[in-house]
């Protein structure tokens, strides 16, 4: 991170971390009790981007997309990293999947050959969009995806930076 140490980031994000969000922060990363995910997302932050957007309110629905953005992080293993060797559109596949899910709820008549069509495009063997699940679920997941989709692009167009010289 940019002008941070990952102890500085973290009070950071403790610091000003909206109500929902903290209690995401403060959990232990599993397999490592002694590092909280606080720690850990300042760590993988890209210049302290989306730190700061975990900091700052926004209307519940932009939050519950930065939560669910969190979950697909630190629960998943999808990390910025992770992100990267997705090359191939499979970021904006995954998300377009989880969004005619829900479309095909708008179309009963026709809702199983929709939801299969849907279900086609996911790019992964495992995890596929669940029809059961809420609507308003697909959408945050999906929009979660876009976000790393965008930074993945972002990061892939990134002008290197000169190292400073001492």
């Amino acid at each position: 991170m940019s002008d941070l140490t990952t102890e500085t980031a973290a009070a950071h994000l403790m610091a000003h971390a909206t109500p929902a969000f903290a209690p995401l922060l403060t959990q232990p990363v599993e397999g490592d009790p002694g590092l909280s995910r606080t720690v850990r997302v300042a760590i993988e932050v890209d210049d302290g981007i989306w730190a700061r957007a975990l900091t700052h309110g926004g209307t519940k629905a932009w939050r519950d997309v930065l939560a669910e953005r969190g979950r697909q992080i630190h629960d998943k293993g999808y990390t910025p990293k992770h992100d990267d060797i997705h090359e191939g559109g499979e970021l904006l596949f995954g998300a377009l999947s989880c969004a005619l899910v829900i479309y095909a709820e708008y179309h009963p008549r026709n809702v199983q050959p929709l939801h299969q069509e849907a279900l086609s495009y996911w790019p992964w063997e495992d995890g596929a969009p669940d029809p059961a699940k809420p609507p308003r679920a697909h959408l945050v997941q999906a929009v979660a995806m876009l976000v790393a989709e965008i930074e993945r692009i972002d990061r892939a167009t990134a002008q290197p930076q000169p190292e400073a010289q001492p």
